[in-house]
Formats: structure tokens, C-alpha cells, sequence
């Protein structure tokens, strides 16, 4: 990403984290592709994709809510791995999705307190104050707000330009299109970088000497005073870790 995009996806971290939650939907919009691309590499799990993009928006949301700015670290290297795993611990504990009885009770005590603010004409309530007045996580909230939500129609019309309607359909292959070659780089880019991120020296010492350098497993084992039955072992240890980091 650039660094204008960057900046404005760090001063809208700050905002949100200063309770303006408003800027978590402009964060999400700003990141959909991104967060598509991680839903993608999670398909074919016995799951409809877009449920699956909705356990990812509640990780990009943790995320941004536990993103440390002082660090100066890129948001996406914190995010990806964050979304992933919250992807992972949903097939590994729920599955395929169900909207629960819990959720389905949160969503209409949450539609009582928006209905009753505006039979009072007081200003809609923000997703922490429901996550307060109903004793829950803001996750949650967002999970029990989707439920809720009608499927919207891919033939759903937008707009129009001149006497020809835009439908919704046109829109999404037109932005993936566009995007999907770039979020893919960055996405590859950045997973592999936490990936890395997560070894210790020793395991990225050999991983640059064996990958980086391209040196056989031998020449490696010299290097590293070890032998190659030594060098062959660790490397498929290390290369499974990495795997399980970058969700693959």
C-alpha cells in the first residue's frame, strides 16, 4: 500500500481506538479487499464464502481494536494473521454457520434498544454502548447485527448511468478484478513476513541459507555444524510452521 493509504488507515486506527466508532466502517470498506483475499484462502471448507468474510471483518476488528500504533508497524502484517486465526478457531469450533438461539435473542434485544432511542429521539446507540447495556463483547453486537441482516441480491440495483441500471453484481467483479492482483502480492508479501517473523534466529538462519541463498542441504549443515538428516528434519518442521502461521 502506499503511503497515503497508510497514514489514513493509521490516523483512522487512532480515531477508532479514541472511541470514534464510526471510522471502523470506513476501515472496513478501506480494507475489503484485503480481507476478502484472507477469506479466500479459507474456501472450499464446507462454508459460504460470505459467512466466512463476515469471521474475518470480526477479526480485522479485534485487530484494529488491539494494534499497538507506538510499534510503527504496518497494520496489514498485525491484521492478516489476526483474521486468519479467527477463521481457524471458527472451522475448528463451530464449523459450518448457524445462527444460534444466543444470537438470534442479542439481535432483538439489540432492535429494542434502537427502536426505544428513537422513540425517545435520542442519537443511535454505538457498538460499545450495546456491548455495555447488553453485558457483551462488541463482537458479538457485529455478529448478531449480520444475523440479522437480510442477504442482500447481487442483482440489486445501485444506480443508474444514463438509462442503464448498475447493478450490484457489476460493481463487485468489476472492484475484485481491479484488485485482486494487488491484495494478492500484499497479502503473499505480508504472510510470509509474519510467518518469518514467528521463527526464531536459528530457524531463519536456515531458512535464508536453504531459500534466500538456494545452498543445498549439505553446504546448510556445514554452515550450521550440523548434520543433513539434521538440516532435513528442521526444515520440514520450520516450513510447517510457517505454513500454519500463513493459514495454508
Amino acid at each position: 500500500m502506499g503511503s497515503g493509504e497508510n497514514t489514513a488507515t493509521m490516523q483512522l486506527i487512532q480515531e477508532v481506538q479514541n472511541g470514534d466508532e464510526n471510522k471502523m466502517e470506513q476501515l472496513l470498506a478501506l480494507h475489503e479487499g484485503l480481507i476478502r483475499c484472507v477469506t479466500k484462502r479459507f474456501t472450499n471448507r464446507g462454508v459460504e464464502n460470505e459467512d466466512l468474510y463476515q469471521i474475518c471483518c470480526i477479526g480485522f476488528i479485534k485487530a484494529v481494536r488491539k494494534f499497538d500504533l507506538s510499534l510503527g508497524l504496518c497494520f496489514s502484517t498485525y491484521a492478516v494473521p489476526t483474521m486468519c486465526g479467527e477463521i481457524k478457531r471458527f472451522l475448528r469450533d463451530d464449523g459450518i454457520v448457524k445462527i444460534s438461539r444466543k444470537l438470534q435473542e442479542l439481535s432483538l434485544q439489540i432492535y429494542r434498544i434502537q427502536e426505544q432511542r428513537r422513540a425517545d429521539n435520542m442519537p443511535a446507540p454505538s457498538l460499545s454502548e450495546l456491548a455495555a447495556l447488553l453485558n457483551t463483547t462488541e463482537e458479538e453486537v457485529v455478529l448478531a447485527q449480520e444475523s440479522a441482516r437480510p442477504p442482500e441480491s447481487l442483482h440489486s440495483v445501485l444506480r443508474e448511468e444514463g438509462h442503464n441500471p448498475i447493478f450490484l453484481i457489476d460493481v463487485l467483479e468489476a472492484t475484485g478484478e481491479k484488485e485482486s492482483g494487488e491484495y494478492e502480492r500484499i497479502l503473499e508479501k505480508e504472510s510470509v513476513r509474519v510467518a518469518l517473523n514467528n521463527l526464531s534466529d536459528a530457524e531463519r538462519r536456515l531458512v535464508g541459507l536453504r531459500f534466500y541463498k538456494e545452498m543445498s542441504q549439505s553446504k546448510t549443515a556445514e554452515i550450521l555444524g550440523i548434520s543433513q538428516v539434521q538440516v532435513s528434519r528442521l526444515e520440514k518442521k520450520i516450513l510447517q510452521k510457517m505454513r500454519e502461521t500463513m493459514g495454508v
